[in-house]
């Protein structure tokens, strides 16, 4: 976490103000939000406005004036997202800086208040520091506002060399009353992996269960490589020419410890023919080639097992 880009109040935090000045290091456009503090057994946490930054500081609008010694925070972009610390509203006659007028002057024998001393001579008073009132304080010791740190997660990968990759969300932080998890489009749920069979960049979202707005999401380069080629039973796939009186033809033969047909495209009459077995795993075919000289697709294929062939080309001339 970066601490230059937390969200701090640094004006406005005072009773009866009713708007705060947040800085924040981010783009400009950024949103950042102001929320109150309840403690407490019925505590919780309200938006009370928000604002987008320029030049790194926004004037939040409130929706109700301060009340003093509530406690207030500001974020970015959503609840409990780089929340800087909170601070406590002063009382109203508190300058946010900490530098307030005195109450009262005294002048010889004479007491009196600073305005009736400024009005008289004109002068006005010098402003004191008093560090009681300074209204950017860091977090309350022992307070809910220590749960608002970011919500993290890991991801790891493992890569299937058979064409697939499984992403694994890790180690998910922040988030103690529970959490679901979602990949890409999916559904949000429980499930902490996904298996892919394309590569790409994937987007992955944590929730907490408790709070919709609180999440972190990631992006993640996932490889899948390309599954090797499948191993074929059929072997010493070949052809030669043959004649069948003045009709030019292809004869092919392949090596299989099972039945085999075969098929030469625009030749063969329907899908497949089969082929007859010669001994010693050997198979043979003949097809006549009507349609004489040329290049043709001859495809091998087990007959029990259409998913094993061997595919090549034969060239008559």
């Amino acid at each position: 976490m970066a601490f230059e880009q937390l969200a701090y109040i640094i004006g406005g935090a005072f009773a009866g103000s009713t708007q705060v000045q947040v800085q924040a290091v981010q783009a400009n456009g950024t949103v950042v939000r102001v929320y109150e503090a309840i403690f407490g057994e019925y505590g919780g946490f309200n938006e009370l406005g928000n604002a987008t930054l320029t030049a790194n500081e926004a004037t939040v609008t409130l929706n109700r004036p301060l009340v003093e010694n509530e406690a207030i925070f500001a974020c970015v972009i959503t609840f409990g997202e780089k929340v800087g610390g909170a601070s406590q509203v002063g009382p109203a006659a508190d300058l946010p800086t900490g530098w307030k007028l005195p109450d009262t002057v005294q002048v010889g024998e004479d007491t009196m208040t600073a305005a009736e001393y400024t009005e008289e001579t004109g002068i006005e008073l010098p402003a004191l520091y008093d560090p009681a009132s300074i209204n950017h304080t860091p977090v309350f010791p022992n307070s809910g506002i220590e749960k608002l740190t970011e919500i993290g997660f890991d991801l790891t990968e493992k890569i299937n060399a058979t064409g697939s990759s499984v992403l694994t969300v890790d180690n998910v932080k922040n988030c103690s009353l529970g959490y679901n998890i979602k990949f890409d489009t999916d559904a949000a749920s429980n499930i902490h992996s996904k298996t892919y069979f394309a590569g790409g960049v994937k987007t992955i979202r944590v929730t907490d269960t408790n709070n919709a707005l609180r999440f972190c999401e990631k992006t993640y380069t996932v490889t899948v490589p390309t599954p090797p080629a499948p191993t074929s039973e059929i072997s010493n796939e070949s052809y030669t020419f043959s004649w069948a009186g003045a009709l030019l033809g292809i004869e092919v033969f392949a090596d299989s410890a099972f039945a085999l047909e075969m098929k030469i495209d625009g030749v063969t009459v329907g899908p497949y023919v089969d082929m007859s077995f010669k001994g010693a795993n050997r198979w043979q075919r003949g097809y006549g080639v009507p349609q004489g000289p040329g290049t043709y697709t001859v495809t091998v294929r087990r007959k029990a097992t259409p998913g094993d062939f061997k595919t090549f080309q034969a060239v008559l001339s």
